[in-house]
């Protein structure tokens, strides 16, 4: 919603994203002062309506010195010092090709502790200008995403992929970074998300802290999945540079939790959560009719495909068709009679009958 026309309260938000704001028309002091009293997360996203100069009072993460009426054509190149959380093997490799952001032009740089997750590259060259920026501050989380257009992404996975799978775990990782309080566990697992259908594997990963919070991956980590049966199933992590990751493959459909161990310096860390697999429905995908492939399958076994304008001859075509012809089926079967009790009894009630009749009138 646009600043101006917002009327609500803003402290009962737990995330603020202000989209090209500051700009001209738009002040943010008051906005960002009631940010700060309630300690509630932001992020900025810096495109070519922003007020850079407003811009730079209004967070310390990072400064830009330029101007909005030029803009650059950047894209992504992933921090590989960033340890914040995990990145999928997948997005790694796919998001150089993610279409270019527009950024404005001019001189980007760091002024507090923040921590870079993606960095520009201009025109093909690496650069240490920072894309994707995570800072926190007297408890006060910031995050800066210098280029607007993340619409393109979306577009450009679903194209590629046919589903949003990476840009979810970009976007959804980045806003869990910036509005989830810090975690301060030496041990946590993950996966990467709670819902899964029952064809797509299901991936975890794992990170274990020292003493002094730096990120190690020395002990092995095991992984317990449960199902709702009480069954087990276990699992090691594999280790990857210095977190862990682990595909546990297919499940079928249920509800299920993890529990993940290891063992640091004699102590037990554990970390627990839960998932669930729904049953894909293959129907739901594919709503189109594809009438050539129909009309191959009726002339490869001699049928003819009839179109709605030709209803009228389908009772014909079957009449005359000499392959459609009624069948009956016969199937017989013996038993010896000395299985048929019913008939066994019924000759012994006879003649018992005939006995007592004789009997009775003197005849036997």
């Amino acid at each position: 919603m646009h600043m101006q026309k917002f009327s609500g309260n803003i402290a009962k938000y737990n995330l603020v994203i202000l989209h090209n704001l500051p700009s001209e028309t738009t002040d943010i002091n008051t906005i960002i002062s009631q940010l700060d009293k309630n300690n509630t997360p932001r992020i900025f996203v810096v495109g070519m309506q922003t007020l850079l100069p407003k811009f730079n009072k209004n967070q310390d993460v990072i400064q830009i010195n330029g101007n909005t009426k030029n803009n650059e054509d950047i894209q992504a190149e992933l921090n590989p010092a960033f340890t914040l959380f995990t990145t999928s093997d997948n997005l790694k490799n796919r998001l150089k090709t993610f279409p270019p952001l527009q950024a404005p032009f001019g001189e980007y740089k760091l002024t507090g502790t923040g921590t870079v997750y993606l960095h520009q590259t201009i025109k093909k060259i690496k650069t240490n200008y920072p894309l994707v920026v995570f800072d926190e501050k007297n408890g006060i989380k910031t995050t800066v995403i210098c280029g607007e257009g993340i619409w393109k992404w979306r577009l450009f996975d679903h194209l590629e992929n046919k589903n949003y799978d990476l840009i979810h775990e970009l976007v959804n990782k980045t806003i869990l970074l910036t509005s989830v309080k810090t975690d301060k566990r030496k041990f946590r697992a993950n996966t990467s998300k709670n819902l899964y259908k029952d064809n797509e594997v299901v991936l975890f990963d794992a990170q274990l802290y020292n003493d002094s919070y730096e990120m190690i991956n020395d002990p092995d980590v095991k992984l317990i999945i449960k199902d709702e049966a009480g069954k087990e199933f276990t699992y090691t992590f594999s280790k990857t540079q210095n977190y862990y990751t682990l595909n546990a493959d297919l499940f079928s459909q249920g509800s299920y939790s993890y529990t993940a161990s290891v063992n640091q310096n004699g102590k037990v860390l554990t970390s627990t959560g839960k998932f669930n697999v729904e049953s894909i429905q293959l129907e739901h995908f594919d709503l189109t009719a594809r009438h050539g492939l129909l009309k191959g399958l009726s002339e490869k076994y001699g049928g003819t495909m009839v179109y709605p304008s030709q209803i009228a001859t389908l009772q014909d075509l079957l009449l005359k068709n000499e392959n459609i012809k009624p069948m009956l089926y016969q199937s017989n079967s013996t038993k010896g009679i000395i299985h048929l009790k019913w008939l066994f009894f019924l000759i012994l009630a006879l003649l018992a009958s005939e006995w007592f009749l004789r009997r009775y009138f003197g005849n036997y």
